[in-house]
């Protein structure tokens, strides 16, 4: 026959089994999950040195106007349609990759760069710009839309810059069958 004692003992011993159970489970888990997380870091010397990141160019969904839209003078837009016909120009030159990329990379947005970045020249239909670059839109001092005509098909350029008083550079260069409308 088992006593009380032995019973309240056996029923004690039993619940600190699973409680010592359950908190190894406890440990092991957020010992696992911990693992996964990466390690803080302390800061060093070097990355409490202050250092300015370069400000990202908006996208031109993202481009605020610094002036009104009414207010784009005529040097804006002539100087949008120039940096259109350079770009073209630079994009549709069939020379080595390297100097291709050098004339073309100067002019790019870095959205730009990433879609034109592993592109052959060779595969590019053009071969020159002809007369005729029209602007399509510009909405603000900060954003416009040119279509730009080539030998084998016309291209669709948006430039956006920072500032109105910063260069214009392509986002996108684009068919015109292929341009977003």
């Amino acid at each position: 026959m088992i006593s009380i004692n032995e019973t309240s003992e056996s029923s004690r011993a039993l619940r600190t089994g699973v409680r010592l159970a359950l908190l190894a489970g406890v440990l092991t888990t957020a010992t696992s999950c911990a693992a996964d997380q990466p390690a803080a870091q302390l800061p060093t010397e070097s990355s409490t040195t202050t250092q300015s990141a370069p400000t990202p160019l908006p996208t031109p969904e993202q481009a605020s106007p610094s002036t009104p839209a009414d207010s784009v003078d005529e040097g804006d837009q002539r100087a949008a349609v120039a940096a259109a016909e350079d770009v073209v120009s630079a994009l549709v030159s069939h020379t080595s990759y390297d100097a291709w990329w050098a004339a073309l990379s100067e002019q790019l947005t870095p959205a730009g760069e990433m879609a034109f970045e592993y592109t052959d020249p060779a595969v590019i239909p053009a071969r020159r710009v002809v007369d005729g670059a029209t602007l399509i839109s510009a909405p603000d001092g900060t954003s416009a839309r040119v279509q730009v005509p080539t030998d084998a098909a016309p291209y669709v350029v948006t430039l956006i810059r920072q500032d109105v008083h910063s260069p214009w550079l392509a986002d996108r260069i684009e068919p015109v069958e292929r341009a977003v409308r």
